[in-house]
Formats: C-alpha cells, sequence, structure tokens
C-alpha cells in the first residue's frame, strides 16, 4: 500500500470512529510480515487503539449486516456456519460488492478498504502445490494439510449451495 492509500484510509477510520490509527503506520516485519509500527513511544497503560466494535471483522458484525445477517442466521441455525466460514462468507460479499462498484454503506466502505490492503499471498502449506506439499511426505504437515483442504472445500461445498438456491442478488465480479 503506498503512503497515499494508507493517509487516506487512516483518514476514512478516523472519520468513523477509529481513534489512534495516524500514530502507525504499515510496516513489514522481518520474519514476520506486515503489521502496524507505531511513529512513536507508547507509554504504559495508555490505550494503543480504539475501534468501534461494528467495525470488527466478528460475527456479531455478520449478523448485523442488513443483507447477509438473515442469510447467516439461517445456515447458522442449522448448526452448519462455524465462526471461520461465517467471517469468510462476511469477507467477499463485501470484496465482491467492492469489486463490483455497487453502492456501499459507509461501513462496508470501510471493510472494502481493509480488504484491498490485506496480503495477496500467504505461505500457509493450504496454499503450497502437491509437488511442494509432497516433499513432506509422511510428516504429520502432509496429512494436516489435506484433511483441512478437504474441510475447506466441503465447508465451500455448503455455503455455494445455500447462495445458490437463495432469490437475493450477491454481488459478482461483472455487475
Amino acid at each position: 500500500m503506498s503512503d497515499k492509500d494508507m493517509a487516506t484510509f487512516q483518514k476514512n477510520l478516523e472519520k468513523v470512529g477509529v481513534k489512534n490509527i495516524s500514530r502507525y503506520y504499515l510496516y513489514n516485519f522481518p520474519g514476520t510480515g506486515r503489521g502496524l509500527q507505531t511513529k512513536q513511544e507508547i507509554k504504559k497503560d495508555e490505550v494503543i487503539l480504539t475501534v468501534p466494535k461494528s467495525l470488527l471483522w466478528s460475527v456479531d458484525s455478520a449478523l448485523a449486516h442488513p443483507i447477509l445477517g438473515r442469510h447467516i442466521k439461517d445456515m447458522s441455525g442449522n448448526s452448519r456456519l462455524s465462526v471461520d466460514d461465517t467471517l469468510s462468507v462476511f469477507l467477499l460479499y463485501v470484496k465482491l460488492k467492492g469489486d463490483s462498484k455497487a453502492t456501499l454503506s459507509d461501513e462496508e466502505s470501510i471493510r472494502y478498504q481493509h480488504i484491498q490492503h490485506l496480503p495477496t499471498s500467504y505461505n500457509s502449506s493450504v496454499f503450497f502445490s502437491e509437488d511442494d506439499l509432497e516433499i513432506g511426505c509422511g510428516s504429520e504437515l502432509v496429512s494436516y494439510t489435506k484433511a483441512l483442504r478437504a474441510q475447506i472445500q466441503n465447508d465451500y461445498d455448503i455455503i455455494a449451495d445455500y447462495f445458490r438456491n437463495l432469490d437475493v442478488q450477491i454481488p459478482t465480479r461483472n455487475q
């Protein structure tokens, strides 16, 4: 993210009630990746950052969404939607709505900006190619990764089947 993009994002966050965000900047930490680094010393007992609860990526925020919330409640009522699945659906909905250039609420706009600043690649074994994964043949990592991939596919199938049967407009990249 450019300094200009970060400055715009910080100003928008301040407008919706995030406090102290201007005291930080994005930084790529060696060995651990991207995070926030402070521009000044933090004193003992000082509030570091304040984010309104409504802006947190949480199940409660997903359930409170005016369109998506009722569908998540419906799926969760059948005990089919985990916390991870709920947040994945929420993230994907906001991303697709923003990508489609649909009108976003202020909250969705902030969430969409946040999504734009998330890393685009990860080093988790779930994302390894089959050839790379087979280097660890016989290790627990391989069996764990294959089980996790199967769970992700199962979760995806459940969610995709649910949304295919809805009579609701879900944004797509082509809208």
